[in-house]
């Protein structure tokens, strides 16, 4: 910003003047006087997208804490030995998948496409669950989440991706993986079962030798 305020300075003082060079007004400080008349300057600097503004040690520590934190928890959530099925495996990866994702330093664009695995495992759930309720919030929640993916499309602001949408839509797929492995049902869904196996009818056989 001193260099921009600087360079404007500069450019004021070699312009075509009349009545000397810019300066302070003499009866408030905050204006200058170039011409005769009062002007002030509107210059712009650096533009963080920061909540606060700390120092890099104190940032550090922040990120240590929290990282920690989310770290306990996903081992807080994970099922005891025995509890385990195939069903909690799933879920307990793609929790990892939503972490990796949101924790990533770097986390661009094209990252969150590793919440295509989560998701997938939310929409086994929601179509397979034996319970209605269950199958109903987790497509809401599916819905909610897909659509603060879509804010990324280009048809809309980029000021969306800079408040968080990719992060809110990962907060929600990693909630809803944690209902449902703390929540598991009573009983475990079966698959639904092909009625017979592949048979072919005489008619195609002899089309296709003929």
């Amino acid at each position: 910003m001193m260099m921009t305020l600087t360079l404007a300075l500069a450019a004021l003082s070699v312009a075509p003047q009349d009545g000397g060079p810019i300066r302070l007004h003499p009866e408030n400080a905050r204006y200058f006087l170039f011409r005769g008349a009062p002007t002030f300057l509107l210059t712009s600097g650096e533009h963080y997208g920061a909540v606060l503004n700390l120092d890099f040690k104190t940032t550090n520590w922040i990120v240590l804490a929290v990282s920690l934190l989310i770290g306990l928890g996903y081992v807080a959530v994970m099922p005891c030995a025995a509890r385990r099925t195939e069903r909690s495996d799933a879920e307990e990866l793609g929790i990892l998948f939503c972490l990796m994702t949101a924790a990533s330093p770097l986390a661009r664009q094209y990252y969150f496409i590793w919440l295509f695995f989560p998701m997938t495992v939310l929409m086994h759930r929601a179509a397979y669950d034996p319970r209605p309720a269950v199958k109903a919030g987790t497509w809401s929640l599916l819905a909610i989440a897909g659509g603060l993916l879509c804010l990324s499309l280009p048809v809309f602001p980029n000021d969306l991706q800079a408040y968080g949408n990719n992060l809110a839509a990962t907060i929600l797929l990693a909630a809803g993986l944690v209902w449902h492995m703390l929540h598991p049902p009573a009983v475990e869904a079966a698959l639904p079962q092909a009625t017979g196996g592949l048979q072919l009818h005489a008619d195609n056989k002899a089309d296709s030798q003929g």
